[in-house]
C-alpha cells in the first residue's frame, strides 16, 4: 500500500445521539485508481446481544444478508434499473467472517451492460475493546477496470486483518 492516499472521518448521522454510536472510518486509495477503488476500515457499534460474528449465523448466511442489503433486483424492481449483487464466496478464519461479492449498477442501454461494476472483499469481526461491542470491518472495493492492477493487493490487505482483542 505504498504511495496510497489515506483519509479518515467519523460518521454519526443516523446512528443515535450518544458518542458510543459514532462510526470511525479510515480509507486508503491507490494512485491512479478508478474513483471507487479503495480499501476502508470501519468500526461500528453493535447491540450488546451481538457478542461475536456467530450472532449473524454462518459465514454463508452473513454473506447472503450482506449482498441482500445491496441487491435491489427483485419483486417490483425486477425490471427496473437498480443495483444488483452476486455473492461469490464466504468463509471464516476463527471468528472472522470473510465475504466476496460483486455489484452492478447503472445499466446502460447504449452500452448494453452495467456502467459500474465493483468487486468487494470483506472481513468482519466483533470485539469488545472497552465498554461497548464493536464490529470491525475491512473492505476492499475494486472497480472491475482496476481488477488486474489492484485486486490481489487488496485481498492480501483484507486477509491480513487482525482485529483487536476483546477486554471482556
Amino acid at each position: 500500500m505504498k504511495n496510497w492516499a489515506v483519509g479518515k472521518t467519523e460518521l454519526t448521522q443516523g446512528l443515535g445521539t450518544s458518542a458510543s454510536y459514532s462510526r470511525k472510518v479510515v480509507g486508503f486509495v491507490p494512485p491512479n485508481a478508478e474513483a471507487k477503488t479503495n480499501v476502508n476500515v470501519v468500526v461500528s457499534p453493535v447491540a450488546p446481544d451481538f457478542k461475536n460474528m456467530g450472532s449473524f449465523g454462518s459465514p454463508e448466511s452473513f454473506g447472503i444478508k450482506l449482498v441482500n442489503l445491496v441487491d435491489r433486483k427483485f419483486g417490483k424492481n425486477a425490471k427496473k434499473n437498480v443495483a444488483t449483487a452476486r455473492l461469490i464466496d464466504t468463509y471464516n478464519v476463527g471468528d472472522v467472517f470473510f465475504a466476496e461479492y460483486e455489484t452492478f449498477e447503472d445499466y446502460s442501454e447504449e452500452l448494453g451492460d452495467y456502467a459500474t461494476k465493483l468487486r468487494f472483499f470483506v472481513a468482519n469481526a466483533i470485539r469488545n475493546p472497552g465498554m461497548y461491542n464493536r464490529m470491525f470491518s475491512v473492505t476492499g472495493v475494486c472497480d472491475m477496470k482496476d481488477l488486474d492492477k489492484y485486486y490481489s493487493s487488496m485481498t492480501e490487505v483484507v486477509k491480513s486483518f487482525a482485529p483487536p482483542k476483546s477486554k471482556i
